[in-house]
Formats: structure tokens, C-alpha cells, sequence
């Protein structure tokens, strides 16, 4: 396999599991509503009641920030899946891809790789088919 072709295979697995959090709605459903009102409702209660100072926009901040850095992700995987992989596959001379495997060897052994693939690759499975239930 070519070192494009490793990175294209870990960004189908991220845009995969962005896509079921999109599809789920979770950053809203979840980190807005049930998390957002146990903390403004229990958690947050309590501590302003001992003083500490309380900040209702915190949660919402961070579930925007959250939502786009997931926006920003996948414009970040199209621009490098169209654009710069590409263009190292054309630039780097075809005798010098595999020492670009032995680079991302170096950076994530192969069998850790594969290890992380499959662990993740399993957890989009595990959330597509929830979504689709």
C-alpha cells in the first residue's frame, strides 16, 4: 500500500465516525441537552451555591467549539484526500514511497496502526448500525 493510501484509509475512518455524530444529532441531543442540564441543573447549582462563580455559556461554547472543529476536520480531510495527497503522489519519485512508509513506520508502527484501524473501524461500525436502528 502506498503512504496515501494509509492516511486515505484513517481519514475514511474519521469521516465515518464524524458522519454518525453528525447523523445523531449527538453534540445537540447529548453535550446541549441531557449533559447541559445536569450540570446547569445539579452540578453547577451547587457550586454557585458555594461561591464558585457560575458560567451558564461555558457548555454552549464548548459544544460550538466541538461542532466546528469537527466542520473543520472535514473540510481538512477533502482539501488533503483532492488536493494533497495528489500531488505527493505525483511529487515524490516512485522509488522514494517506500521509505515514505518506513517515515509513517517510525511515526506509528504498522502493527500499531492496524491495531488502531481496526479498534476504530469497529467503533464506526458499532455507531453506524445504532443510528440506522
Amino acid at each position: 500500500m502506498k503512504a496515501s493510501g494509509i492516511l486515505v484509509d484513517a481519514h475514511r475512518v474519521t469521516t465515518r465516525v464524524l458522519g454518525v455524530l453528525e447523523a445523531t444529532d449527538f453534540i445537540t441531543d447529548f453535550t446541549d441537552g441531557s449533559q447541559y442540564h445536569k450540570e446547569e441543573g445539579a452540578l453547577l447549582e451547587a457550586m454557585a451555591a458555594a461561591g464558585v462563580p457560575r458560567d451558564a455559556e461555558a457548555v454552549s461554547r464548548v459544544a460550538a467549539a466541538a461542532r466546528g472543529y469537527a466542520n473543520l476536520l472535514c473540510q481538512h480531510i477533502v482539501k488533503e484526500d483532492q488536493i494533497l495527497l495528489p500531488m505527493a503522489e505525483q511529487a515524490i519519485p516512485r522509488g522514494e514511497h517506500d521509505s515514505v512508509i518506513e517515515a509513517l513506520d517510525r511515526v506509528e508502527p504498522e502493527d500499531v496502526r492496524a491495531s488502531v484501524h481496526a479498534k476504530y473501524t469497529a467503533l464506526a461500525e458499532v455507531l453506524e448500525r445504532e443510528i440506522a436502528e
